[in-house]
C-alpha cells in the first residue's frame, strides 16, 4: 500500500490522541454527608466537571469564604491572617485546550487537577497530563464513585 499525504494527515493525530491519558492518584476518602465543594468559575472543561458533581449530588460553591485575621493585644501584638471556606472540599484546575480529539471529536486538554480537604488540609486527589475531555470526566466520575 502506497502511503499518501492524506493517509499521514488522518493517521498521525490519532496516533498521538491514542497516546493521551488521564493519570489520577488518590490519597484520601470522601465524606458523604457533607458533599460541597468550591469549584472555579467558568466554562469548558470546568463546566463538563461542575455538571457531574451535581449531578452526583454535590452542592456546588464558586468563591471562598472571606479573610479572617485573629490575635490577641498586649505589649506584643500576634496577627495571623488565612483564608476560609464555605465547603468541605475544593477543586483546583488548570487547563489548556489544544487540539481535538478526532475519534471523540471532543476537546483535547493540557490539564493538572486536585481536590483538597478544606477541614483536614489533606489532598484527597491529583489528576493530569494530556487527555480527550471524555478521558477525563470518565476518571474524574469513577473517581467520586470510588472515594467514598
Amino acid at each position: 500500500m502506497k502511503w499518501t499525504r492524506v493517509h499521514l494527515i488522518v493517521l498521525i493525530p490519532l496516533l498521538v490522541s491514542a497516546c493521551m491519558s488521564a493519570d489520577l492518584r488518590q490519597y484520601g476518602k470522601i465524606d458523604n454527608t457533607q458533599k460541597s465543594i468550591t469549584v472555579p468559575p467558568g466554562g469548558g472543561l470546568i463546566a463538563e466537571l461542575k455538571d457531574i458533581l451535581t449531578k452526583q449530588g454535590w452542592t456546588l460553591v464558586v468563591d471562598r469564604g472571606p479573610d479572617v485575621i485573629e490575635g490577641q493585644s498586649g505589649e506584643s501584638v500576634k496577627l495571623k491572617s488565612y483564608n476560609t471556606f464555605n465547603s468541605r472540599y475544593r477543586l483546583l484546575l488548570s487547563a489548556n485546550r489544544f487540539d481535538t480529539c478526532i475519534g471523540r471529536m471532543d476537546g483535547a486538554y493540557r490539564y493538572n487537577m486536585s481536590m483538597i480537604d478544606n477541614k483536614s488540609g489533606q489532598e484527597i486527589m491529583v489528576m493530569g497530563g494530556a487527555a480527550c475531555e471524555s478521558q477525563i470526566k470518565g476518571k474524574f466520575e469513577s473517581f467520586l464513585t470510588s472515594a467514598n
